[in-house]
């Protein structure tokens, strides 16, 4: 189902009851719950609808709605058809608007189980699902996201060092802030990093890939949630915050990779993973530094990473 603006809720929540108990489903009441937001989208829905078929006996069906970019809505589009992602999230319903700025928003079921820690064991779905989809990406025109490339590696030192600058929880909370952000510019400046984003081949990828993006479902399977940073860019950028070099995640990845049809190159993938290892440290530090004490963790994590990826350059 996909509207050229926003369904009003009545037509949206008639669809949906229709989507859970075939054409002859009427809806007969809904309750609306506001769930935590994404990196890009604030505002997130679950939607318990009620719905009798026939003259079988009431029944319920589970949602999420959520406003976002067009580009999630294209992402979410486009995942269905990558034959074996099985991690994937479905695509009930979506509407876009025909013009720049317009609003978009999609639905899909809600999915019991709870999101996965730092530290959680990755199920191996979710490493095979991202080579399918990096694949399945590599053959196709898209045209609808924005590019990591140079000028995105400079925006992110920039709101890194600001943060560090002025962000006062970080301040306060730490011995000599001044030498951490020292650090950090040292570390950014690395022509690696701008020549690795320009060079290294670029996929369709989640853009913000972390165990809080990832569900465990309650009889046990996983699904990627969270598409808003959607984004071509090294395929790595999704793996480098979920699996080791060299782990049997690793080799999941490289086998998944190969199945459906691509050119694994090692050397590739190792100058990849460093570099998103690097980059992904300076995107989450605007956050840890309003948030966590993983500020220094951070810092060190791009200086290692960044160091390694000099080293294979």
């Amino acid at each position: 189902m996909h509207w050229p603006a926003r369904p009003s809720d009545d037509e949206l929540i008639a669809a949906l009851a229709r989507h859970a108990g075939g054409e002859s489903a009427r809806a007969t009441g809904v309750r609306t719950e506001r769930l935590p937001g994404g990196f890009v989208s604030e505002i997130v829905e679950r939607l318990d609808i009620t719905f009798t078929s026939g003259d079988g006996p009431p029944r319920a069906a589970a949602y999420v709605r959520k406003p976002c970019l067009e580009r999630e809505v294209r992402a979410m589009a486009f995942l269905p058809g990558v034959a074996g992602a099985d991690a994937a999230p479905e695509l009930v319903a979506s509407w876009a608007e025909d013009k720049a700025g317009g609003a978009a928003g999609f639905v899909s079921p809600f999915y019991p189980g709870g999101e996965l820690h730092f530290g959680d064991p990755i199920p191996e779905a979710v490493v095979t699902t991202l080579a399918r989809i990096h694949v399945a990406s590599e053959a196709a025109a898209i045209d609808w996201t924005w590019r990591f490339d140079a000028a995105k590696v400079d925006r992110l030192r920039d709101n890194a060092l600001q943060a560090l600058s002025t962000t006062e929880r970080f301040l306060q909370r730490f011995a000599d802030p001044a030498a951490w952000r020292a650090r950090l510019a040292h570390t950014s400046a690395s022509p690696a990093l701008r020549q690795a984003a320009e060079t290294l081949p670029r996929t369709l990828t989640h853009g913000d890939m972390h165990p809080g993006n990832l569900l465990r479902r309650a009889d046990g399977s996983a699904v990627i949630i969270d598409w808003g940073n959607v984004c071509l860019a090294p395929a790595m950028l999704d793996l480098a915050n979920i699996v080791a070099i060299g782990s049997p995640l690793w080799d999941a990845y490289a086998w998944a990779y190969r199945a459906a049809g691509g050119a694994f190159d090692e050397a590739i993938a190792r100058r990849g993973f460093w570099w998103a290892r690097a980059m992904t440290a300076v995107m989450y530090i605007p956050w840890a530094a309003a948030n966590s004490d993983r500020v220094t963790d951070l810092v060190e994590q791009a200086e290692a990473a960044t160091a390694e990826l000099t080293a294979l350059m």
